[in-house]
């Protein structure tokens, strides 16, 4: 025969050992939940830094098509500048050869 108090002591171990087990589940519940925190806050870190490369990318794209742009018009301004000498230059012979066929 099994006694009340033995039945009793038995189900009093039982409850503690599953009060122990809720209360170990918690403790993990909130260190779950903190370091879901910190990963929320570590991935709106990461998505302004995101956001901040973007900007920068977006800044150096825009340089980089005015440099090519600027160097585009400099490299015809140099075309028309050396036309343009050599128009004068040209004009400077036919002058020259002028000059040498009135004497």
């Amino acid at each position: 025969n099994i006694s009340i108090d033995a039945i009793s002591n038995e189900l009093c171990g039982e409850l503690n050992s599953l009060k122990a087990l809720v209360a170990e589940s918690e403790r993990d519940l909130e260190s779950t939940e903190r370091a879901l925190e910190n990963s929320e806050q570590n991935i709106s870190k990461y998505e302004q830094q995101v956001a901040e490369l973007s900007q920068g990318f977006e800044f150096y794209q825009e340089t980089k098509c005015f440099i090519n742009d600027y160097s585009k018009l400099l490299s015809l301004k140099i075309d028309s500048i050396e036309q343009v000498e050599n128009e004068i230059y040209a004009l400077f012979q036919k002058r020259c050869d002028d000059v040498r066929n009135l004497r």
